[in-house]
């Protein structure tokens, strides 16, 4: 079972198929981080250059990028622990 780690953020000890179980995402998640995506994308293709806030443009672009890069990373996470968990179950059910 995970154990809260003490520290200033919210950290836990989890073992590597704990892990793996609380990376997988279901369908509704799946769909639901897909459809942020693509909004964020949209958003970020949305945004022009403009000389006079141009600081501004650059934050909000980098802004929209680490959001859809964070999610990105949900979804690969997800689908590398259901790709782990099968094999997993594969070389168990082999033995």
């Amino acid at each position: 079972m995970a154990v809260l780690v003490s520290n200033r953020f919210s950290s836990y000890e989890m073992t590597e198929d704990e892990q793996l179980q609380s990376s997988v995402l279901n369908l509704n998640q799946v769909q639901n981080i897909k459809s942020q995506i693509a909004i964020l994308a949209e958003q970020k293709i949305a945004i022009e250059p403009n000389a006079a806030e141009f600081n501004s443009y650059i934050q909000n672009e980098a802004y929209l990028r680490g959001q859809i890069t964070s999610l990105t990373y949900l979804l690969d996470a997800s689908e590398a622990a259901v790709t782990a968990l099968n094999t997993h179950t594969h070389h168990i059910s082999e033995t």
